[in-house]
């Protein structure tokens, strides 16, 4: 027989490809076999998720500095962390889109009856544009710590985006559950988000100073830096949104006036 991965012969009574490693699919797909699956590839006790997020927690010197220096197997590739990551975002703002709309006002921040409508203006334009921002965001934090540890030459700039692919994608993967429930508990949306900011500031601080093997004091000032440019930097793509929303509802206006 051959293998279905990598089409390489194999003996008919083995469970696994030798090639490849890949297991023997035998029984016909139903849902009991997908959900055996999902389980075992994802909560399994020995599973690479299981253990690169708590170890990220732990010991996110370890993960990282593995993966940059070889060691694949492990621990789950940065990829496709960050995808689980991307995934469990959409999922996210499905539940605030159907079930949270009315809690990503921004009354707190702006005046006016028309801040509800801003807000989930905001919030439509934040989907819309989440792909683009999340892509752009880690080559901007890899350049923002590549600076930063400028006389660090134990790392690349591309060992620079590995390490931000991990922290970013920790934080949003543990973030996921602490965001609903405070959805659920009447919390706005926007709030969350600014103290969650605060958050993902030291958990990054705390995954730098283990990479890099600071002291308390260079990881205050390195890490200071660090989000200081992280913090311009969401500020400024805030304020881009509700620019871009303002600009967007300016447009509907004129056109709804013109056809009146």
């Amino acid at each position: 027989m051959e293998c279905k991965n990598c089409a390489r012969p194999m003996r008919s009574d083995h469970s696994y490809c030798s090639n490849c490693g890949a297991k023997v699919i035998r029984n016909p797909l139903t849902i009991k076999n997908l959900w055996y699956d999902i389980t075992e590839r994802y909560f399994n006790v020995d599973n690479t998720f299981l253990k690169t997020f708590w170890h990220l927690f732990s010991k996110p010197d370890v993960v990282i500095e593995g993966y940059i220096n070889g060691v694949r197997k492990k621990y789950l590739n940065p990829i496709s962390y960050y995808g689980i990551a991307l995934t469990l975002t959409g999922l996210l703002f499905f539940f605030i889109r159907e079930f949270f709309m009315e809690q990503t006002s921004l009354e707190w921040m702006t005046s006016g009856s028309n801040s509800s409508s801003v807000g989930e203006e905001t919030f439509d334009n934040t989907i819309k544009y989440q792909s683009i921002i999340s892509v752009l965001s880690i080559p901007l934090y890899a350049l923002f710590s590549k600076i930063i540890f400028f006389r660090n030459k134990k790392h690349n700039y591309t060992g620079h985006i590995i390490i931000n692919l991990y922290l970013l994608s920790q934080y949003t993967v543990a973030s996921f559950s602490v965001y609903l429930i405070l959805l659920t508990l009447g919390f706005n949306y926007m709030k969350i988000t600014y103290i969650g900011l605060l958050f993902y500031m030291l958990y990054t601080a705390y995954g730098l100073k283990k990479i890099f093997k600071m002291s308390i004091g260079r990881m205050i000032w390195k890490t200071f830096l660090f989000l200081l440019l992280l913090i311009v930097l969401f500020i400024a793509s805030t304020i881009f949104i509700l620019l871009f929303t303002y600009m967007t509802e300016g447009v509907e206006g004129l056109k709804n006036m013109g056809t009146t």
